[in-house]
């Protein structure tokens, strides 16, 4: 039942547009839990899909796209960069976060 109202709720926000980012910098401010543009598989937002995708991370503070990315490197962090260790759930939580978030920051000017 919540998850319909919460679906509903998440596009009907007065004022609220949905826009991609044009920069870098605005890239990594995006949010990747709640944000309706980073969507799991099944086509809901990230921290809604009733399961825990990406609750590891969530703990860890990781929240941002700013927090996963490596500017130094143009990539991805690893789990061991960002603290985390290399269970199994870990490394699949993080190949789906970085396969839902439709921007990467090294294709946008900062």
């Amino acid at each position: 039942m919540w998850k319909n109202i919460l679906g509903s709720w998440l596009s009907m926000k007065p004022g609220f547009t949905k826009s991609n980012p044009t920069s870098a910098t605005e890239i990594l401010r995006q949010p990747i839990f709640d944000n309706p543009s980073v969507l799991n598989t099944s086509g809901i937002p990230l921290g809604f899909g009733g399961t825990r995708d990406g609750n590891a991370f969530a703990n860890h503070d990781c929240t941002r796209v700013k927090d996963l990315w490596c500017n130094v490197e143009k990539d991805w962090k690893s789990l061991a960069k960002l603290g985390m260790s290399y269970h199994k759930n870990n490394r699949k939580s993080k190949e789906d976060i970085a396969e839902s978030i439709p921007w990467r920051p090294d294709e946008y000017t900062l």
